[in-house]
């Protein structure tokens, strides 16, 4: 009979021990892997470069854009909701498919069950008569058909700008309330 010598005893030796201990340290509870969870809240769904139309008995009514769509659904609590961001911009249409108002915003909330959108960062709000809204924060309550700035707006009107605390519209910029209004006024081309 042959005999190994002891540099190959020794790799043999270590090779069963090792293979003897992985064969022992390995274990496939398949009972525990639907105990596996993800820290956090991750989302259904994700659109690039997105486009939403809304229409209502065949006209379009609205339309919003973005870099980033990305949809969440119901859970632990928290309700059903659609996150946009970079770039956001909200067209509000008139039946006759001309644009009434519109909104840019750098990220914007969209909760589904209410249809309440709630924007963030930079937001820019035109109307049809050329007046421009400056402010940080919009609630847009879909079902009141109104707009509300929780924070401080600036606005700008063709001979005039306008600031406030805070802000009540109705969703095409036409008809708003400024709380503690104050603002500079032009009178005959001076201020």
């Amino acid at each position: 009979m042959k005999q190994l010598s002891l540099p190959k005893k020794i790799v043999q030796s270590t090779c069963s021990l090792l293979l003897v201990l992985f064969s022992f340290a390995c274990e496939n509870d398949l009972k525990n892997n639907d105990k596996i969870e993800l820290g956090e809240n991750f989302p259904e769904s994700v659109y690039y470069n997105f486009k939403i139309n809304y229409s209502d008995s065949g006209y379009a009514t609205s339309q919003i854009t973005g870099d980033t769509l990305k949809q969440y659904e119901a859970k632990d609590f928290k309700p059903a909701h659609d996150l946009m961001v970079g770039n956001v911009h909200l067209i509000l249409y008139r039946a006759d498919g001309s644009v009434k108002s519109q909104m840019k915003a750098d990220k914007a909330i969209r909760y589904r069950e209410e249809g309440d959108l709630h924007a963030f960062n930079n937001i820019v709000v035109f109307n049809e008569i050329g007046e421009k809204l400056n402010t940080e924060q919009i609630i847009w309550y879909e079902k009141t058909g109104k707009i509300k700035a929780p924070v401080p707006v600036k606005i700008t009107k063709k001979d005039q700008i306008l600031y406030g605390d805070s802000m009540i519209s109705d969703q095409y910029f036409l008809n708003y309330t400024l709380s503690n209004p104050r603002g500079e006024f032009i009178i005959n081309g001076q201020e």
